[in-house]
């Protein structure tokens, strides 16, 4: 629709619907997955990303020294990389632990449980934000290899593997630590 990458950033920072729905079409395809069903947390990040992107184009950091698409999508990825961590140490901060607490365990053998996790949780985070993101999202949200390994640039074989290895690492972190598997 537009000539230049110049005329679609002079489109954007006017207001122009199209300039933003052509540049929300790259934010999506980056944040779509990381917001699954949570329609605060889509509206939030995406203004979030519009409003970086919007500045960093009105000062002029984007040089045109690239590819416009590149440097949008590289701003959402940023950003949503900044929320799911912030999500991360919230649950963490929080006393979140997992569902995997059965009530059917007597309070000794729960706060042994409870250690456990928070063990496991100093031991994630202690992890390559890489290795940190691959486990929580198969591990603990329970997203599928195939689901996976679009957003890692990955096989479906080196995925798995990438897994393994993460869960060594993570082994030898827990042992570092003092637990026994």
């Amino acid at each position: 629709m537009y000539n230049s990458e110049r005329d679609l950033i002079a489109a954007y920072l006017k207001g122009e619907k199209s300039a933003y729905s052509e540049a929300q079409g790259w934010i999506d395809k980056v944040i779509v997955r990381a917001t699954r069903g949570d329609s605060d947390a889509y509206k939030d990040l995406t203004n979030q990303i519009h409003q970086v992107l919007f500045v960093k184009l009105k000062k002029g950091d984007y040089r045109g020294d690239g590819i416009l698409l590149r440097y949008v999508m590289s701003i959402a990825k940023n950003k949503t990389i900044e929320m799911l961590r912030s999500k991360y140490r919230n649950r963490i901060d929080s006393g979140y632990t997992p569902d995997i607490a059965s009530s059917d365990l007597n309070p000794e053998e729960q706060l042994l449980q409870k250690e456990r996790l928070d063990l496991l949780a100093k031991a994630l985070e202690s992890l390559g934000s890489p290795c940190q993101e691959l486990l929580v999202r198969i591990l603990c949200e329970g997203e599928s290899y195939s689901e996976v390994v679009k957003d890692f640039h990955l096989t479906l074989g080196s995925a798995r593997i990438k897994v393994l290895r993460c869960k060594e690492k993570m082994r030898e972190i827990c042992e570092k630590l003092d637990y026994e598997w």
